[in-house]
Order: C-alpha cells, then structure tokens, then sequence
C-alpha cells in the first residue's frame, strides 16, 4: 500500500469513533424519515430503528463487498457501544417504572416471566439434541456438537458465542473453533427470524388488546408536558436531562466496578473457567438501578424525577442499540457451512427449534403467563431464539407507555435468568460440559432444568396466578412523579 493511502488510513482509524457514531445517527433519523413520510411504514407497528438498521445494514454490507479495510476498523468499536447502550437500556427501563418495595418483591413480579423463559430455552437444548440424533442416524458424516451449537446460537446470539469461545478449556478450544460456524449461522437465523416475526405478530389486530391506544399517549405526553412546567423551581432542577442521565450512567458505572470484582476473584481462582465474570453486566445494572433510585428516594428534591423522562432516556438507547446491531449483522456464517450434507442438517435442527417455539407460543404461554398472555409470550420467545433488546422492543412496541406489568415483569425476570441461560454460566460453558461428561448426561441436565421449572409453577406460581390476573403495582405513598399523576387521570 502506498505511504499516503497508509497515511489516510490511519487518520480514518484514529476518527473511527467520530464516523461510526454519526453513521448511527444518520441511519437512525433516515429510519424515522422514513416513518413519518411513507404512508405504508406509517400505518403498521414498524419501530423506525428497524427501518434505519435494516439502510445501514445494506450500506456496511455494500462497502464489505468492495473490500475496505477501513469498514472493519469501524465495525470493532462497535462492540464496546453495543454493550453499553445494552446497559443504559436496562438502567433506565427500570427507573422508567413503578418499583416494587424491595429485591423480594422484585424477583417475586417476574417469576412467571422466568418460568416461561426457562422452559423456552431448556427445551431448545432438548429439541436440538432429539432431532439430532434423528439426523445423524441418516446422516453420520455430521458434526457430533452440530446441536448443541445450533441451540447455542439460538438462545444466545453472537456476543455469547464469542464468549463461550473464549472460556472453553484450552483442551476443546480446537473443536469448539472448528465447530463455532453452525453457533454463528444459528445466531443469525435465530435473530433474524424473532423479529420478523415478531413485528408481523404484534401488527395483528388481536395483539393490541388491553394496551392503551395511540390518543392515551398523545393525551399523557401533553398532560406530562403540562406538569412539567407548573414544578416549583427547586423541583425543575432535578427534572434536567442531566440528572436523570447521570442517575443510569452512575448506575451502569457501579455495575462495572461490580463486574471488576467478579473478574478479579475468577483471576484468583484461577481454574479458567470464569464462573463470576460470566454474568452479563446488564444483569448487574438492574441491580443497581434498583438500590440507587431507592436510596435516592430518601431526599426531598430528588423524589421528583420524572420517569417519563427515564423512559424517554431507555427508548433512545434501544433506538440506538437496533440500528447498531442490525447494522452489524453478517450473512458469512451460513456461506461458511457451504452447499453440503452440513447445511442439511443445520436446515433441520434449526427448524425442530423454531417449531418449538411455536409450540411455546400456541400452547404453553396459555398455562405459564397469568396476563396479557400474547405481549409476554412474543417478547420471551424474541429473547429465546434472538437477543436480549428483540424483546424489550417489541414490548415498547406494543406498550409504548410500559403501563402494563409486561416490561417490569421482562426485566425483573433477566436478574435470575440471565445467570443461568442467554450468557449466563451454562451458556457460556454448555461445550465444555458437553466434552467432558458426554451428550445424554447434558441432555440430562437440561431435562432436569425444565423439571425444577415445572416444578417451581406447579408449587409456587401457579397457586398465585388467580390474583396476579390483570393486577397493577400499587402506587407508592412516597412517589410523587408526574407518571404517577398522570396514570391515575388516565
């Protein structure tokens, strides 16, 4: 290469930040360009983040082609970002709502979330392993860890795979980095298709029962702006976008320095697995989104924040975080697997999977969700089979407000879930206990995950569910924000 096209580079390289950041912006606006101008985009539930991911994607995707070394320098610092703005999105939607009055409380809200979650997700690994073995009696040519893979991909996406990779004992690392392909593919097919799907199933008039309509929010945000502006001034100073930014940043800061400590006592273990370290951050920042706002809410001025504006914070943060993603997305795993007897079995395992989806959708929501059955369902199964924001968007979709118990219940859920399954311990370690203890006594753990969960329903969840139908969370005597007045009017 030429010293002045080196030169060039490596200024593109040092304003790789700078670029990405406005490409994310400009995809962002040209998808809400889109919305308000196209009458078709304006008339179904189409999030215009969706529709700016889907222009950069075509755009990074058309500049691979031309083989510029500079794209790939942009598309690695996005990955950081990615995981932040996963961060901020949590943060915020948890101080956007009403919070019960402790940690107990909290967990107890999202526990049929969980279970539904659970069952999704164990079931996958089942499905994956049953129709493999299937495929592999006519087919012995294929890879013996093609299922697991695939359920991988499916459940956890790409940032999983890429940790799982890096967390396999050094011993099986060779296999895993042979095999990892169909984990990719797995990923992308799993992504793809949740949200397809799930914006063709919330844009069906059946999906938009008991969720308020278009004029309730209209009606809300004027009102919001109303009561903005008769606060006394000592209160207006707490209602900046400044504080309510500072508030989610210091808790997504408290959450890393939590996450350092975890990776410090992995370090002093020392057995290379990395049990603490692999809860996801995200996770930690509900937690502490939790206990902040509780601890701020011990001062007068503070009590005053608006969680309209904590919700106004997380949907921009999930605007940003689907463009950033979508845009992100590579089609080269499924090249990779090529036109072989391979493909035939990826085809066949991922479809055994996404019929149990449909199953879980059509038949086991109905007994595991207690309300809004439809919202729930959609948003769990977007998660199981795609990435986390797939179905907090969707959610946000179809409640705009959060006024229903669906967002509190998905998030509250991901404090237990996410430590087990999409990222957590035996996601990021499914292989190496596959390697060493073997295929059906893997089968076998995850038939005995769907059996604690069955469990927990039967005996604890399920007795509850006759009350918990079409509840609201009381309102606290001590918060006193705009929402809450609002949601009362309403």
């Amino acid at each position: 290469m030429p010293k002045y096209d080196s030169e060039v580079l490596n200024r593109l390289t040092y304003y790789s930040a700078v670029g990405s950041w406005g490409a994310l912006c400009v995809a962002t606006m040209a998808g809400k360009f889109l919305k308000v101008r196209v009458k078709y985009f304006s008339n179904i539930l189409l999030p215009p983040c969706v529709i700016g991911g889907v222009l950069s994607f075509i755009f990074w995707t058309i500049l691979d082609l031309q083989d510029h070394d500079s794209i790939t320098t942009f598309r690695e610092s996005w990955a950081e970002c990615s995981l932040l703005l996963l961060s901020l999105v949590f943060a915020s939607l948890f101080l956007s709502m009403q919070m019960p009055p402790n940690l107990r409380s909290l967990i107890h809200e999202g526990i049929p979330q969980l279970l539904y979650a659970q069952v999704l997700c164990w079931g996958q690994y089942i499905v994956a392993i049953l129709a493999g073995e299937i495929i592999l009696a006519i087919i012995p040519e294929l890879p013996d860890e093609m299922p697991l893979m695939i359920a991988l991909g499916f459940e956890g996406g790409f940032s999983v795979v890429d940790f799982a990779e890096k967390n396999i004992v050094p011993a099986y690392r060779t296999k895993f980095q042979t095999e990892v392909v169909y984990a990719q593919a797995a990923s992308v097919i799993g992504s793809v298709t949740s949200l397809v799907l799930g914006l063709v199933l919330v844009n069906l008039p059946s999906s938009q029962k008991n969720i308020p309509h278009q004029e309730t929010i209209v009606k809300e945000i004027v009102q919001f702006e109303n009561v903005q502006h008769q606060e006394p001034r000592a209160q207006k100073a707490f209602n900046s976008l400044s504080i309510h930014i500072g508030i989610v940043t210091m808790a997504s800061y408290v959450a890393y320095l939590i996450e350092v400590i975890l990776v410090t006592l992995d370090l002093l273990i020392g057995d290379g697995l990395q049990l603490f370290s692999t809860i996801p951050i995200f996770s930690l920042t509900m937690i502490t989104s939790f206990w902040v706002i509780k601890i701020f809410r011990r001062y007068e001025g503070i009590r005053s924040l608006n969680r309209q504006m904590f919700r106004r914070l997380c949907v921009a943060t999930l605007e940003l975080l689907v463009v950033l993603d979508l845009s992100g997305l590579s089609f080269r795993p499924l090249y990779d697997i090529g036109w072989n007897k391979n493909l035939v079995g990826f085809i066949v395992i991922s479809f055994s999977i996404l019929c149990w989806h449909a199953f879980g959708f059509l038949v086991l929501a109905k007994y595991l969700c207690p309300n809004y059955v439809f919202l729930r369902s959609v948003a769990e199964g977007a998660q199981a089979m795609g990435i986390t924001w797939t179905g907090i968007l969707l959610v946000q979709t179809l409640d705009p407000l959060m006024v229903t118990p669906v967002p509190i219940a998905y998030a509250s859920k991901q404090l237990i879930h996410c430590l087990i399954l999409s990222g957590g311990i035996w996601s990021t370690h499914v292989f190496t206990v596959s390697e060493s203890l073997g295929k059906w006594p893997t089968f076998g753990i995850c038939v005995a995950g769907i059996a604690i969960t069955v469990a927990v329903y039967w005996f604890y969840a399920r007795p509850l569910m006759p009350q918990r139908i079409h509840t609201r969370p009381k309102q606290s005597s001590e918060d006193s924000d705009t929402l809450n007045i609002l949601n009362q009017e309403v």
